[in-house]
C-alpha cells in the first residue's frame, strides 16, 4: 500500500500525455479531404496510400498490359480413325435465382479426374434445357484434379454467370447434371466531375473488390471461374461518364487516377452485394496541383505522352524528413500520415511524379509538396521542358517539336461507324494477326473521339501498327516508308467484327446432330463447338477468315469442308461435308 501514491501519480501522468497528444493531433495535424458520394454524404477516408502513377503510353515502357493474347495450339490436330474421340451427352437446365428457366444461355462442360480431357459447349432451348455433346480433346495438357466427372458453367449475354458443383460420374452415353442457377451480374456507372462540377473527361476509373469474388479468370470463357480478386479499369468518355459492367455482386473500392481535373483523394466504397446496379458519382479534388497542356509546334494537342515532374529543391515532409532531388533519403516508414499534401511516390526515383496526357494534351498532378519543380515531356527522342514550376499556378504549356506522325480514323468494317474505344501501338512484326490472337475485353481501351488517332514522333521507315478493340479481330497494319519529318494523316482502318456463327452440318440431305465441330486454321483448332439435336453448331466470337471445318463421327470417319467466315457480327450457313 506504500506504493499506491506512486502508482496513482504514474497513471495520472500517462493520462495527461495521452490527452495532450490527442489535442495536438486534433488542432494541428492537417486533415484529409472528403469525397462526396451520390447520396450527398461525405466519406472521410482512412490514411491514403501512396499516389498511384499513370503508366506511360508513347514511351519505351508499355503504357498498359497488351490487350491481345495468343492462344495457339502447339501442334496440328491429328485424328485417328482407329481411336475415335470419346464422347457423351450432358444434359441439364439453367434458371435464375428465382427459379425461372432461361433460354439461349451458353453452357460449357469441363471434365475432371479421368474425364478431364472432355469438354463441350451448347445453348439452352426455349424451355431452359440444354443437351450438348462433349468429347475428348487431343491436347494432353488438359488436366483437372478431383473426382472423375465434371461440372457445367453458364454465361448469359448480359454477363450473368453460374456454375454447378463438380458431379462424380463415369463415362457413359448420357448424364443429367444438377440444375444450374445463374448468379446476378451488376454494373457500376456514374459521372466524374472536377471540384467546380465540370465533367472530367477521360478520367481513369478503377474498381477493386474487397476480398475474393467468384469470377472467371478469362472473360472470354466462363469455364475458368474461380474465387479471386476482381479488378476492372475503364476510361471515362468525353463527357466524364464511366460504366463498368458484368461485375459479380460484392463490395468494391472505386478510385480515380490523377489527371488534369484532379484526383479522388480517397477510395469510395460501392456496395452491390445485393445484386442491384449502382450509380456512383465521384467529385475530384485539386489540391497542391501542377497541370497544363502539351502541344506540338503548330499548337495541336499531343496525346499519350509521358509528362514528368521533378523536384529541383529539397522537400521537407510534415514530420521533418527531407527528400532531396537526387533521390536519397527515401527511407522511413511507408504509412506515415502526411496530411492534405499527400505522400511521396516511393516507387519513383527521388521526388519525381509522372502522368500521361489525355486526348486534348492535358496533364495534371496533385497532392504535391511546396517546392520548386521542373516539367519534362519526352516522346520519340524529342524533349520539352519548363523550369521554375510551382504548385497551384495557372496552366503550364509545354511545346514539343513534332517530327514524324501517323494519324487517321478507325471504323467498323461492316457498318462503317467509327470505333471509339481501341488500343493502337507500334509492334515489331509485319505478320498479320491470326484467329489465335484474342482481345481481352477487360483490358483498358483509350477513348478516341470519332474514331480518330494520331501517333507522333514514331520511328521513320517501315513499321507496323496494331489496332485492337473488344468485339473485333486485332488488325496489324504495315506502314511503308514513313519519311523523316513526314506527317501522314490519311490512314483509314476498318476493324473486322467477330462473328456469331451458326453452321448447319449436312452430309448430303442428312443433318448431322450431336457431332464435334472443329474450325481449323493452319491445321490447328481455332474454334470448336458441338452440333445440337438439329445439326446446328453455334460458335461465338469467330474471327473472319478462311477455315477448314472438320468433324469426326462416332465410327471414326472424318469429314471436312472449307469455310469462309465473313466480316459480319452474325452469319448463318449450311456446310456440306465430304468424307476424307
Amino acid at each position: 500500500m506504500k506504493d499506491m501514491p506512486k502508482v496513482i501519480a504514474m497513471l495520472v501522468l500517462l493520462l495527461v500525455v495521452a490527452l495532450s497528444a490527442g489535442a495536438y493531433l486534433w488542432l494541428f495535424a492537417p486533415a484529409r479531404p472528403s469525397v462526396m458520394t451520390d447520396s450527398g454524404r461525405a466519406n472521410t477516408p482512412a490514411p491514403a496510400e501512396a499516389p498511384r502513377v499513370n503508366r506511360p503510353r508513347n514511351s519505351d515502357e508499355p503504357a498498359r498490359p497488351d490487350p491481345v493474347v495468343t492462344r495457339k495450339p502447339t501442334q496440328e490436330i491429328q485424328l485417328d480413325a482407329a481411336k475415335p474421340l470419346r464422347r457423351m451427352v450432358v444434359s441439364g437446365s439453367v434458371s435464375d435465382p428465382a427459379g425461372g428457366l432461361l433460354a439461349d444461355i451458353r453452357v460449357e462442360f469441363a471434365g475432371s479426374g479421368e474425364l478431364s480431357r472432355l469438354a463441350g459447349s451448347g445453348y439452352t432451348d426455349p424451355s431452359g434445357r440444354y443437351s450438348m455433346l462433349v468429347w475428348e480433346r487431343l491436347d494432353s495438357s488438359r488436366s483437372a484434379p478431383g473426382p472423375t466427372g465434371g461440372r457445367v458453367f453458364a454465361r448469359a449475354q448480359d454477363g450473368r454467370l453460374g456454375a454447378t458443383e463438380v458431379k462424380a460420374f463415369e463415362l457413359s452415353a448420357q448424364v443429367e447434371m444438377d440444375e444450374l442457377k445463374l448468379e446476378r451480374s451488376v454494373a457500376i456507372e456514374g459521372r466524374v466531375t472536377d471540384p467546380d462540377g465540370v465533367n472530367a473527361p477521360f478520367a481513369q476509373v478503377t474498381l477493386r473488390s474487397h476480398g475474393m469474388l467468384r469470377a472467371p479468370a478469362d472473360p472470354a470463357s466462363p469455364s475458368n471461374m474461380e474465387h479471386r480478386p476482381v479488378v476492372r479499369t475503364v476510361q471515362a468518355n468525353e463527357r466524364g461518364m464511366y460504366s463498368v459492367n458484368d461485375l459479380p455482386p460484392g463490395l468494391y473500392g472505386l478510385t480515380v487516377e490523377q489527371c488534369y481535373f484532379g484526383a479522388a483523394q480517397a477510395k469510395v466504397d460501392v456496395d452491390v452485394s445485393d445484386g442491384i446496379s449502382r450509380w456512383q458519382d465521384v467529385t475530384l479534388q485539386r489540391l497542391n496541383y501542377v497541370r497544363g497542356r502539351l502541344l506540338d509546334q503548330d499548337g495541336r494537342p499531343i496525346e499519350g505522352a509521358v509528362v514528368s515532374l521533378r523536384a529541383v529543391t529539397a522537400i521537407k515532409t510534415p514530420e521533418g524528413r527531407e527528400i532531396r532531388p537526387e533521390g536519397a533519403a527515401l527511407e522511413g516508414p511507408r504509412n506515415v500520415r502526411e496530411g492534405a499534401r499527400g505522400e511521396i511516390n516511393r516507387r519513383s526515383l527521388g521526388a519525381q511524379w509522372r502522368c500521361v496526357t489525355d486526348p486534348q494534351g492535358r496533364f495534371g498532378l496533385v497532392n504535391l509538396f511546396d517546392a520548386e519543380y521542373a516539367l519534362t515531356a519526352t516522346l520519340g527522342g524529342a524533349t520539352a521542358e519548363v523550369a521554375g514550376v510551382r504548385i497551384n499556378q495557372a496552366d503550364y504549356t509545354l511545346t514539343l517539336n513534332l517530327e514524324n506522325s501517323l494519324g487517321g480514323s478507325v471504323k467498323d468494317a461492316e457498318t462503317g461507324r467509327p470505333v471509339e474505344r481501341y488500343d493502337v501501338r507500334v509492334v515489331p512484326t509485319t505478320e498479320q494477326a491470326s484467329p489465335f490472337d484474342r482481345v481481352r475485353a477487360d483490358s483498358v481501351f483509350p477513348w478516341h473521339e470519332a474514331g480518330s488517332f494520331r501517333l507522333v514522333n514514331v520511328p521513320a521507315g517501315s513499321l507496323s501498327l496494331r489496332f485492337s478493340a473488344p468485339g473485333y479481330a486485332p488488325l496489324v497494319l504495315p506502314v511503308a516508308a514513313l519519311g523523316q519529318g513526314e506527317r501522314r494523316a490519311n490512314l483509314e482502318v476498318a476493324l473486322l467484327p467477330l462473328c456469331e456463327l451458326r453452321l448447319s452440318l449436312k452430309q448430303g440431305e442428312r443433318l448431322l446432330p450431336r457431332e464435334p465441330v472443329m474450325l481449323l486454321f493452319e491445321g490447328r483448332v481455332a474454334f470448336e463447338a458441338s452440333s445440337d439435336e438439329f445439326g446446328e453448331a453455334r460458335l461465338p466470337g469467330v474471327a473472319p477468315g478462311h477455315y477448314e471445318v472438320r468433324v469426326q463421327r462416332a465410327d471414326g470417319s472424318e469429314w471436312r469442308a472449307a469455310l469462309q467466315v465473313p466480316a459480319k457480327a452474325a452469319h448463318e450457313q449450311s456446310v456440306e461435308l465430304a468424307k476424307k
